[in-house]
């Protein structure tokens, strides 16, 4: 399905295959959405990684989700599940380097979007074949799977009808041709509003009033310069008044 263009950035409505085989929509407001499935163990990580090692470099702000038919954990983290077999419904493990958030049950890909991924530039998504988003083929010996829609590109030595290939060593190719074609875009909108996991569609002038008090608070903080990415985040608690109102 295609995207529709708002004052917001890009609206995506996004077609995946539920648990239960049927389908169901999702709106997401956010990056661009690019999908690298293939054959197990064909380089699907490897052109991910490659992916996101191109657009990090040119100072975009890259998430990627990965679709995984088991997790298995690894120490530390392994102890930490106990938590979870315990009943917690989610457990945060905080490494020297790492945060990893386990949760007790699979979350819808609308859901993950949201909560985690809606202010980044780009989203590269490994393996929901199903999904109706553009979708990278890696090729490998056992040549490509059947059935995809969406395919805009193909990587490896077997070539895709209809669809350029390129090297899996060139990631820059890739991303150039696909930032050209404008098969990826960078969002769109400077400010984003996001309530309780919900983004908030906001019009330009709105935009431009929100930002212009937000970037005024913080030019007037010391050792502040030239900011260009601020986020915000605020937690609000109802009022004892509003509270015994509510009761």
């Amino acid at each position: 399905m295609g995207s529709v263009e708002d004052g917001f950035g890009l609206r995506r409505i996004v077609k995946v295959a539920n648990q239960r085989g049927g389908n169901m929509d999702f709106e997401f407001y956010g990056g661009s959405i690019i999908g690298v499935v293939g054959w197990k163990g064909g380089g699907k990580t490897r052109v991910v990684e490659g992916i996101v090692s191109y657009l990090r470099s040119k100072g975009f702000l890259v998430g990627t989700v990965k679709h995984a038919m088991e997790i298995t954990l690894c120490d530390p983290v392994t102890d930490s599940s106990r938590h979870i077999d315990a009943g917690a419904s989610r457990c945060v493990v905080v490494g020297m380097d790492r945060t990893f958030v386990i949760e007790s049950q699979s979350q819808d890909l609308n859901l993950i979007l949201s909560r985690y991924l809606s202010t980044y530039d780009f989203i590269v998504v490994e393996g929901f074949k199903d999904l109706g988003i553009p979708k990278i083929v890696v090729s490998s010996e056992e040549g490509v799977p059947e059935g995809l829609s969406n395919v805009v590109a193909c990587v490896g030595d077997v070539r895709y009808p209809s669809a350029p290939c390129f090297p899996i060593q060139r990631a820059d190719l890739l991303c150039e041709y696909l930032l050209e074609k404008s098969i990826i875009r960078p969002k769109r909108f400077e400010i984003e509003l996001v309530i309780d996991g919900n983004a908030i569609k906001m019009n330009e002038f709105v935009k431009k009033s929100f930002a212009g008090v937000v970037k005024g608070f913080i030019m007037a903080l010391k050792n502040v310069k030239d900011p260009r990415r601020v986020e915000l985040y605020l937690r609000l608690h109802a009022e004892e008044g509003e509270k015994g109102q509510n009761s």
